[in-house]
């Protein structure tokens, strides 16, 4: 499986409804691995929702209600931290600090 297809995939976007190929292709590049895509990706998706959405509809006898705008927003999000986690681009090596004594000689 190739990384638009797996980007796809983890972007809940089989179906390319959300991000064009040219925008999957510029979330890749962009980013050092493909799990620092797929979080920019849920970033994005979180600014993308639709503010005016109906909340709650009914088709027939059926009624259906739609997360609040705020559950999408925390839920994009939170999927962003998610794959953020798994980054495989950086080390998590810490820092450490060199002492040694400088002597001059002239």
């Amino acid at each position: 499986m190739d990384d638009i297809t797996k980007l796809q995939l983890y972007l809940n976007d089989k179906e390319g409804k959300i991000f064009s190929p040219e925008e999957l292709q510029m979330l890749l590049d962009e980013a050092g691995c493909l799990y620092c895509a797929v979080s920019e990706g849920w970033s994005l998706i979180a600014t993308r929702l639709n503010l005016t959405d109906t909340k709650k509809y009914t088709v027939g006898i059926e009624s259906y209600e739609k997360a609040g705008i705020n559950d999408q927003i925390k839920a994009a999000l939170s999927n962003a931290e998610y794959f953020k986690a798994k980054c495989t681009c950086r080390t998590n090596a810490g820092s450490f600090i060199l002492r040694t004594n400088a002597e001059v000689r002239t």
